[in-house]
């Protein structure tokens, strides 16, 4: 199959579109079921929408896998902030900042794999095939390793840390965050749908050279942890007006400054540091 720049592009990002489906769903799911249960549904649909690229024909159902995938990704990272959140109680903002330590580990590795199998076997699928097998050895692991005890804590200490929040979800806090979430996903997402491309397409780099280049965000994205704690140690309008400036110059230095691969993996180090971590 062959797509012109701007279907891969948006082939690229449309799991976001998927995930912005799930989102309330998935609050749904959670009422009703375990969020052992959910994660695990959740982390088959993106696994499943993973392995089922490589069987598309066309453009069409290829749309739907990657948006499957958004659905899958929108359940499990929901379910795994809500554990977080709800165990870990007394340092919630680390709790947090461990789930998004995690997600950069992953972003430093995958690419760097990926780019390796895709170098060696030079097909696009196999490297599908092998991240999308991973999430079902995690569903198997979860399954036999992960007691309800821990997905399903709910403690008085954390009824009493929530009954500072709003009643409604109308109100002036709760819109400017869902704007700002939404400024926010399509910053990060625009970046991981298509910078990988201009690094390829643009700048010439190589798989193995651009998956390396994009390791480097999650280097950034390990800062997450230390992230959490300035956000609970100083006002969170500095901190998010401060990191969305910084975002909106290191998104035009990453496709207009330099080329050289130095200058793209520092750039995107600090986009990882910024806009993740």
């Amino acid at each position: 199959m062959v797509f012109r720049s701007r279907g891969v592009g948006f082939l690229s990002t449309v799991f976001t579109l998927g995930m912005a489906i799930a989102g309330l769903p998935t609050s749904y799911l959670l009422v009703r079921f375990s969020r052992k249960t959910v994660l695990q549904v959740g982390i088959a649909l993106f696994s499943a929408g993973t392995v089922l690229t490589v069987i598309a024909n066309g453009f069409s159902d290829m749309l739907i896998y990657r948006a499957a995938t958004g659905i899958g990704e929108a359940m499990q990272l929901t379910v795994l902030l809500a554990i977080a959140a709800n165990y870990f109680v007394n340092h919630r903002a680390a709790a947090l900042g461990s789930v998004n330590f995690s997600f950069g580990v992953g972003a430093i590795v995958s690419p760097i794999l990926g780019g390796a199998l895709l170098s060696a076997y030079r097909s696009w699928r196999i490297p599908m095939v092998v991240f999308g097998f991973l999430g079902f050895l995690a569903i198997a692991v979860i399954a036999l390793s992960v007691d309800p005890w821990f997905t399903e804590s709910e403690t008085a200490t954390n009824e009493r840390a929530d009954r500072r929040g709003a009643s409604t979800l109308v109100n002036r806090n709760t819109m400017l965050l869902t704007l700002m979430s939404l400024i926010g996903g399509l910053v990060i997402y625009g970046y991981l749908g298509m910078y990988p491309t201009f690094l390829r397409e643009g700048l010439k780099y190589s798989p193995t050279t651009a998956g390396t280049v994009m390791s480097f965000y999650g280097l950034g994205a390990l800062a997450s942890i230390a992230g959490g704690w300035v956000g609970d140690h100083f006002s969170p309008r500095l901190v998010l007006s401060t990191t969305f400036f910084c975002a909106a110059a290191l998104g035009y230095l990453l496709f207009h400054g330099s080329g050289a691969f130095v200058p793209q993996a520092i750039l995107s180090f600090t986009w990882g540091l910024i806009v993740s971590g």
